[in-house]
């Protein structure tokens, strides 16, 4: 298994959320009332039904519970000394997370609070209500995402909670001096709560109010709340959007049973936008699904339901424009002449962007523009979709292969039938009687990639360049081969975009002219990808520095694109780049990274070892066949062995495999206790940085 099969098969990037954000002007905003006699004891009477009402909260969860086993509602007031939120969940299985550092992983309330929607100044408070036997006291963790840090002023939530008969209720006072806001009436600020649920082994269920997650990363994705003196209208109907089908969206609907047979409308500013009647769900909630008739102008309210919190129409446009896919009539072929495209629904795209045309650049597999396929090798096709007004709309880079000749039918293959798993129960005896239908199945499976696989042409591509004697280890394969051409062409082109990255310079950088200083280059994990870049300094040294910790390195945080990872000559064209601009100490360069960045930190080092004095990979892993080419370079892994999202056995892997080879200098440090977050501890550790610094090529 390569590293990248590894880094996919772990993080699962191909099914993670690829949201862009909520365009402020489609986001409500919710007034919240002044609550001025609140008692945080885990009691609802001083409430007395005030308050802004979240009757339902949206269901966005791997998990799922029927109402009887996990529901949440939410009462939200305000006061001079912050927001109050009273939180009460239905809850059949009281299973609270040991691990103090990682509530949200069980029974727990979310609640993230900030300056204002969008704005990366905001806190976000881990509560365990204390119903567990073995954990039987409020907890609270706080993850602080202010500009300040943690150097700024203390977060000092107040929380409380009290059983129920079927869960429980969770008061909490969220502060308004940690953010520095001075609480008027209109004041607009940000909100949103994440209620978790987690029954034994059982996948952890969540409920949201703001219908997309990522709050811990992305504080567009907050509601937008405006203190006043009376509450908006109680949110009544839940809604999930789903926008795979623009320009049609879809929202499923869910609300209490007791609105089954309401009928529940969707309108903008323009007029009505779809209906539905609500039915009773078999999950015992009141559920309902909704197609908008046309691309909603401006905000969507449901009645009953209330506003909702929906992505703006260029963005959809853009994204299902992304997902079109495109189809030639062969990805591997043998003749000169370069086969046809265009998308593999035509009708579907012209629903998006209207008429449109494609242009095609090629190229051979030395980077030359070419107009047909002269000899067998890589090509790569530049599809360019042009809208009717003549508008780039998208671009598209596509692997093709062109091979001597495919093979003859009847001729070919015989007796290359490999033995069948034996998992799949079949005799064999059976097998090695029936291979002559073994064999006619794989041609055909074969001959059809030939034509309808994209992968096909990157594998072929790759075997057509590779040499005798070249290990199949992960730097070297298809894929790999695939992104490291296709990062020079685009670069030839004046296509290849940079890593943006944040950089955090040392103490006395600009006293000394002639002074080389050292640079620590952090690659992060999958959470941090996008479009804005200040996410990629939540975690890591850089984040070590602003909170006041003086480093004497030049620190470097590229950022990856959504669905992308580490690609490792992009990271070192960044680095060349960092080399030109900064004052370099060449012979102290060192690498670090966690999760996604702790598998790019290994395949990194794996194919520059000559690059880097040390390195320090956090929760990845990397392929064991390429140890030998780092045995020189001085590696101290951490993981947790806890980690249930990269097992720790990935990293021993490599650890093995360095000291088999004979590696130099490995240390490995597991956290005992440790789940996926081995990083803040290793981060907040000074020792790290003395030890990268006693280290030199």
């Amino acid at each position: 298994m390569t590293t990248s099969d590894r880094l996919r098969r772990w993080l699962g990037i191909g099914a993670l959320w690829l949201c862009a954000s909520v365009a402020q002007a489609q986001t409500p905003v919710f007034d919240v009332p002044r609550l001025a006699d609140i008692a945080i004891d885990g009691k609802a009477d001083d409430w007395k039904g005030d308050g802004l009402m979240v009757d339902a909260l949206a269901p966005v969860t791997e998990g799922w519970r029927t109402a009887a086993n996990f529901t949440a509602s939410l009462r939200l007031g305000w006061n001079e000394k912050g927001i109050v939120a009273l939180v009460t969940v239905r809850d059949d299985v009281a299973t609270e997370s040991k691990n103090p550092k990682a509530l949200w992983q069980k029974d727990s309330v979310e609640l993230f609070w900030g300056e204002k929607q969008g704005v990366r100044h905001w806190v976000q408070a881990h509560i365990a209500p204390g119903r567990d036997p073995e954990t039987p006291q409020v907890r609270v963790h706080i993850e602080d995402h202010r500009e300040t840090g943690a150097a700024g002023r203390p977060v000092t939530i107040q929380a409380a909670s009290g059983k129920t008969a079927d869960g429980y209720l969770l008061e909490a006072l969220l502060p308004w001096d940690c953010l520095g806001i001075d609480p008027k009436q209109g004041r607009e600020a940000a909100f949103q709560i994440a209620v978790n649920d987690a029954d034994g082994d059982a996948p952890r269920a969540q409920s949201l109010w703001f219908p997309e997650g990522g709050a811990y990363s992305d504080p567009t994705k907050m509601q937008r709340i405006r203190l006043s003196n009376k509450p908006s209208p109680a949110i009544a109907v839940a809604a999930v959007p789903d926008y795979t089908a623009f320009p049609r969206t879809r929202l499923s609907l869910s609300a209490a049973r007791t609105l089954a047979g309401r009928r529940v409308t969707a309108s903008d500013r323009s007029g009505t936008l779809g209906e539905v009647t609500l039915t009773n769900g078999v999950d015992g909630r009141a559920t309902g699904s909704l197609i908008l008739r046309r691309v909603p102008e401006g905000p969507v309210t449901l009645n009953p339901g209330g506003p909702l919190a929906l992505r703006d129409a260029e963005t959809l446009r853009k994204e299902a424009l992304d997902r079109a896919p495109l189809k030639f009539d062969a990805y591997v072929f043998d003749s000169p002449g370069f086969p046809a495209v265009d998308f593999a629904n035509p009708e579907r795209v012209e629903s998006i962007i209207g008429e449109y045309a494609l242009r095609v650049d090629y190229y051979d597999a030395g980077m030359n523009p070419v107009t047909s396929a002269e000899t067998p090798g890589r090509y790569g096709a530049v599809v360019s979709v042009v809208s009717k007004d003549g508008k780039l709309r998208a671009k598209r880079y596509v692997t093709l292969a062109r091979v001597a000749s495919v093979p003859d039918w009847d001729t070919w293959g015989k007796g290359f039938a490999l033995p069948l798993p034996k998992e799949l129960g079949i005799d064999p005896n059976v097998v090695r009687e029936q291979n002559l239908n073994i064999e006619e199945f794989l041609k055909s499976g074969f001959y059809e990639s030939l034509a309808t696989m994209p992968y096909a042409a990157v594998f072929m591509a790759g075997m057509l360049e590779a040499r005798p004697g070249d290990p199949p280890v992960a730097r070297l394969s298809a894929e790999q081969r695939d992104r490291k051409w296709w990062f020079g062409l685009k670069t030839r082109r004046g296509e290849a975009r940079p890593y943006r990255y944040l950089v955090g310079m040392p103490k006395g950088y600009d006293a000394d002219a002639r002074r080389k200083w050292p640079v620590l280059l952090f690659l992060h994990g999958s959470g941090e990808r996008g479009e804005d870049l200040t996410v990629a300094g939540v975690h890591g040294p850089l984040k070590y520095l602003r909170e006041g910790h003086d480093l004497p390195f030049i620190v470097i945080n590229p950022q990856c694109e959504l669905g992308d990872y580490w690609l490792p000559a992009r990271v070192m064209a960044l680095l060349d780049e960092v080399k030109r601009k900064y004052r370099v100490d060449e012979s102290r360069l060192y690498l670090t990274g966690l999760s996604m960045g702790g598998f790019g930190t290994w395949a990194t080092a794996t194919e520059y070892p000559e690059r880097f004095a040390a390195i320090a990979p956090i929760c990845g892993g990397g392929d064991p066949a390429d140890a030998a080419r780092l045995t020189k370079v001085p590696v101290w892994n951490f993981h947790g062995a806890r980690d249930s999202v990269v097992p720790i056995t990935l990293s021993q892997e490599m650890i093995d495999a360095l000291k088999k080879a004979g590696a130099a200098e490995v240390e490995f440090t597991v956290y005992p206790e440790a789940e996926h977050d081995s990083w803040t501890d290793t981060y907040n550790n000074p020792k790290l940085y003395e030890w990268f610094l006693t280290h030199q090529k």
